[in-house]
């Protein structure tokens, strides 16, 4: 089934290809690019990035994963452009609870970052590979659906 795009440019140089709802909000599937080269491509609730989706930052950060009124809550993978990762659970926007930091190098440091974080400190280090598991598993899922949307 082909999903019906419709385009939009805003007057602050924003421009969103996708699905809306009938009061006119970003919902549905859709490609956002803002003016300094970041993205989002992903479900749209009510104009907010909900659900799973790909933020790309123009520096080249990515969080790819689970979203909640526009912020990264659930699991997800938030990768720097070093490549330096964190994969786990966000709320409201930060890391909170299990998750892992993996460096550059591809090691965790040491003592190891992984286990329960509060922001980005953790606060009680642990195996969590279930919780990583969830969070590779979201940002796979992210990946499809952002793959299945025409880019602009």
């Amino acid at each position: 089934m082909e999903i019906k795009f419709e385009r939009y440019v805003y007057s602050e140089g924003q421009v969103y290809e996708g699905e809306w709802s009938a009061d006119g909000k970003k919902h549905g599937l859709g490609y956002l690019l803002f003016p300094n080269g970041d993205s989002f491509s992903g479900r749209f609730n009510n104009g907010l990035f909900y659900g799973s989706g790909i933020l790309t930052l123009e520096d080249g950060t990515t969080y790819e994963g689970e979203f909640y009124e526009g912020k990264f809550h659930g699991y997800g993978v938030y990768t720097r452009p070093d490549g330096m990762k964190y994969e786990g659970r966000f709320t409201d926007g930060t890391p909170n609870g299990a998750g892992k930091i993996t460096f550059p190098d591809g090691t965790s440091g040491n003592p190891k970052q992984e286990g329960y974080f509060r922001g980005y400190r953790l606060i009680k280090q642990d195996h969590v590979s279930e919780d990583l598991l969830k969070a590779q598993m979201s940002a796979e899922k992210a990946r499809g659906i952002a793959s299945s949307i025409r880019k602009i």
